[in-house]
């Protein structure tokens, strides 16, 4: 059978195909000149880094002050304001920073590249870790009469709370909308979300104890980027 096809085939030669109308084209693009390009769409990065991000760690903040009875702001604020403004501003920055990266829509509207992703996923921890280190190293800690919770755990549900909630508020923004480096994305984001953590502790407790310092202040910071990227993966895909 196969033979037979075979030689039917050769003696019928190619088979010739219809050729399009000749103003086929012509007509597909003046379609689709006149098709309505769809509106640029607003970044809405600024709305996010700039009000709502910034607006759940104050308030985490404030609950925390009130449920603990005690200020909004380090102790001591006032007398190391030299210190804990400069400090304050680069962890604000970094958090800025890491969210700008994490949610850009990047040059092509694919994302920041993989490298990019890369960074702000390691890099965030240990940066979170240098303006604690300069408050440390230039004197601040607890003003006298201040009691703070030796391990920290105060501290860790509040980073933990701020963290979780940025991460759902980047979610949203970004959900189903991510073509590629999902994972990396995901990981980014997560890593952002913590930064706001670190960033809100930093203004809020004043402890400079290594253990408090390390349970509630920096492993927040280091478990999210995982929490991220189990979680904001499956809501980012396409």
């Amino acid at each position: 059978m196969r033979d037979h096809v075979q030689r039917d085939l050769e003696v019928l030669g190619p088979l010739p195909l219809e050729a399009p109308p000749a103003a086929l084209f012509e007509r597909l693009q003046a379609a689709i000149a006149e098709e309505a390009r769809p509106p640029a769409r607003a970044p809405r990065l600024h709305l996010v880094s700039l009000v709502v991000l910034p607006l759940i760690a104050v308030g985490a903040l404030v609950f925390d002050a009130l449920l603990r009875q005690h200020g909004v702001m380090r102790a001591d604020a006032s007398i190391m304001a030299h210190v804990c403004a400069p400090s304050a501003v680069a962890a604000l920055a970094l958090a800025l920073l890491s969210t700008g990266a994490a949610v850009s829509r990047g040059r092509y509207s694919l994302g920041q590249s993989v490298p990019i992703l890369r960074l702000v996923t390691l890099a965030v921890a240990p940066l979170s870790l240098l303006p604690m280190l300069l408050l440390a190293y230039n004197g601040a800690g607890r003003a006298p009469g201040e009691v703070l919770h030796p391990l920290g755990l105060p501290c860790f549900s509040v980073a933990s709370f701020i963290a979780a909630a940025a991460l759902l508020v980047l979610i949203m923004e970004l959900r189903h909308s991510v073509a590629v480096a999902v994972p990396w994305r995901s990981a980014a984001l997560g890593s952002a979300a913590a930064a706001w953590s670190s960033f809100a502790l930093l203004v809020h407790c004043s402890s400079v104890d290594l253990t408090h310092l390390l349970v509630g202040h920096f492993i927040p910071v280091a478990l999210f980027p995982v929490i991220g990227l189990i979680v904001a993966r499956r809501y980012l895909k396409l």
